[in-house]
């Protein structure tokens, strides 16, 4: 069975485009946990510089 030029381009056309928000929806997740981690890090270290000070 055939399908129709229009038919074909459409399919491509959504297969495209849930491709592109997987991608897309995949590197927002990983900036937004590098980032927390980052802040946590960054936390941790201005607490342990603090409590030094105070030594």
């Amino acid at each position: 069975m055939r399908q129709s030029p229009t038919s074909s381009f459409f399919r491509f056309l959504v297969v495209f485009l849930v491709f592109i928000s997987v991608f897309f929806s995949v590197t927002i997740a990983v900036q937004t946990l590098s980032a927390k981690q980052g802040a946590a890090q960054q936390a941790a270290a201005a607490e342990a510089l603090m409590l030094k000070q105070i030594q």
